[in-house]
């Protein structure tokens, strides 16, 4: 009888979890509007050729009238005027490029966004509307296209038509969008009240910003068009209600799986109870987190596991186990909950930014860190939580690649939007130049002709002459350098002293230098001596100094003034980071 009874109650507790719920909508990303093809006059293209180590975004910097939130908007424009070039990360010296005349790019706001919307309207074919201040899409449907109820549809079709948007809430101003013929007006009078009820729920979208900076790439998120807010005190966490439970489910997705574990959200999960019988659980109505330590979590939603599965659960297995996900839970609740069941992994908050190794020194802020629970050392850490809540608090892709190459992975979400991707870098510049380390007058020589000074090698210089001394007699010097009437001699081995004098007596300024020495060591002498200002220390660059969050970069090495910046190291520099200290500091670093 009681086993009976037992049956009964497993076979209910199969009929509860194989209900289906319907399935999470996962969080898409937002991309920009990508023009492919355009209809412009000659007349209104001025053209550029690429000169070497220029970026893009220096190119436009470069441009009349021009300042930081116009970038965007220009870099739109000359995407649409040059359809052949692919990868603006890969402009080459010689390359020319077609620019916006002031006929199109204007000098102002309205005449940069009039004619990005002539381009948009010559390459589709369809009426356009450029977004301003409070604008979101159900709007716009309403008081464009005059559809005051069903709105759904047009909806989705502006969305094929426009599939840079991912979320109706996240418009930006001065966006272009591509609007479809039908009911087509050009009224713009209040849009009809929509009692609850009556049509789809929209929520109210934060109010957009003046001037927002739209972001470029492939792999824009919605973060990328998030309006722009007020600093966020640093104890503010996301809320709950602002973000569904699939995007909430989708940033945990995306954490785990950088932690080589698992969310499933769909199928069948199958648990065996005997040989003969096996609990099946439905991941649509209890998603299930499996992590690499061999920790299974159970997600329940709206109370979906009865008191006799989660006895049953917890009994045969302890490895398994279940968490009650509440409305109100937010992505560090749940996160919390989760790796709270797990051997291995903690999550906790960050005291102070995470270190990226040394040479150079990186740290990078982080809001949360998930660590092993053995950590011993900073590199345990496993993952650097941010939250983000408007453009410039996404850290630049460059820092996040540096970060993976240290093996900590860092995932940034938004309390509006979800997920978020670093902003994109486009840079174009040569392969870090490296001078040889020894011997030392082959790195004087080489950092001589990096500074573009005059220069020579094994150079013959005569001591004594026959018609004054009775005999011929030259010593070679390693590196001369011809100044003007200055002439400057590098020796890597001391001459004797007899021959010091007599080159000083005729004018000669002497530097020694020796293989046995530190290259900054000879360096230093080098440049003092041919009288290049430099200054030697440790050089600290933050991302705060730039509107960014406040990443630091940090490294030992020679700031030598030339006609740029240019900083001596002793260790390699990944390439993206080199496109950054280019673009944000006008830096540029050298190897010796």
């Amino acid at each position: 009888m009681a086993h009976s009874f037992l049956w009964r109650g497993l076979l209910a507790i199969l009929f509860a979890m194989n209900f289906c719920l319907p399935a999470l909508s996962a969080q898409e990303d937002s991309a920009q509007l990508t023009f492919r093809k355009t209809a412009v006059s000659k007349k209104s293209v001025q053209y550029h050729t690429v000169r070497k180590d220029e970026a893009i975004y220096g190119i436009i910097r470069k441009m009349p009238g021009v300042t930081e939130k116009d970038i965007p908007h220009y870099l739109e424009i000359i995407k649409a005027l040059n359809p052949r070039i692919k990868d603006w990360d890969k402009i080459y010296p010689g390359q020319k490029i077609a620019l916006p005349s002031k006929s199109i790019a204007g000098a102002g706001e309205e005449a940069r966004g009039d004619a990005t919307e002539d381009l948009s309207s010559a390459a589709s074919g369809y009426p356009t509307y450029r977004v301003k201040k409070g604008d979101y899409l159900i709007r716009i449907v309403r008081r464009k296209l005059n559809i005051p109820t069903k709105t759904q549809q047009a909806m989705l079709r502006i969305k094929e038509l426009n599939p840079s948007i991912k979320d109706a809430n996240l418009l930006y101003v001065g966006q272009i969008l591509r609007l479809p013929q039908a009911r087509m007006q050009a009224g713009t009078g209040p849009a009809p009240s929509v009692r609850p009820g009556m049509d789809e729920a929209v929520p109210a979208p934060p109010p957009l910003s003046e001037g927002r900076p739209a972001q470029t790439g492939d792999e824009q998120t919605a973060a990328a068009a998030m309006p722009e807010e007020q600093p966020a005190p640093a104890e503010r966490t996301e809320s709950a209600a602002s973000l569904s439970p699939g995007a909430r489910l989708e940033i945990i997705r995306h954490i785990l799986t950088q932690m080589h574990g698992n969310l499933m959200t769909k199928g069948n999960y199958y648990l065996p109870i005997s040989r003969t019988a096996q609990l099946t659980i439905d991941c649509s109505a209890i998603p299930v987190v499996e992590l690499d330590d061999q920790t299974t979590v159970f997600l329940e939603m709206k109370n979906r596991s009865s008191a006799s599965l989660k006895k049953l659960i917890g009994g045969a297995w302890s490895n398994l186990h279940i968490v009650k996900m509440d409305a109100k839970d937010d992505v560090i609740v749940l996160l919390k909950k989760i790796f709270a069941k797990s051997k291995d992994y903690e999550i906790i908050k960050a005291g102070k930014p995470i270190a990226l190794g040394s040479e150079p020194d990186v740290e990078i802020p982080a809001d949360w860190l998930i660590n092993r629970k053995s950590k011993v050392r900073p590199s345990d850490t496993v993952q650097g939580l941010r939250l983000v809540y408007q453009n410039r608090d996404i850290l630049p892709r460059a820092v996040t690649r540096l970060a993976r190459a240290h093996s900590l992975a860092v995932t940034e979400f938004s309390p509006v939007s979800g997920l978020v991707a670093p902003r994109e870098e486009l840079y174009s510049l040569p392969p870090l130049t490296v001078l040889p380390k020894s011997p030392a007058a082959d790195l004087g020589f080489a950092m001589l002709s990096y500074l573009k000074l005059p220069a020579d090698r094994n150079v013959e210089i005569r001591v004594f002459n026959i018609e004054k001394d009775g005999f011929n007699l030259s010593i070679k010097a390693d590196i001369l350098v011809s100044q003007g009437g200055r002439k400057t001699v590098v020796f890597s081995r001391t001459p004797p002293q007899e021959f010091i004098h007599v080159l000083r007596k005729t004018g000669h300024e002497l530097i020694f230098i020796s293989d046995r020495d530190d290259p900054a060591t000879n360096l230093e002498k080098i440049l003092r001596g041919v009288n290049v200002p430099f200054a030697s220390g440790y050089f600290l660059f933050s991302g705060a100094d730039h509107d960014q969050p406040p990443y630091t970069i940090g490294f030992k090495g020679i700031k030598i003034k030339n006609d740029e910046d240019v900083y001596a190291v002793p260790f390699d520099v990944d390439h993206d980071l080199l496109g950054l200290m280019k673009e944000a500091w006008s830096a540029t670093l050298i190897r010796y």
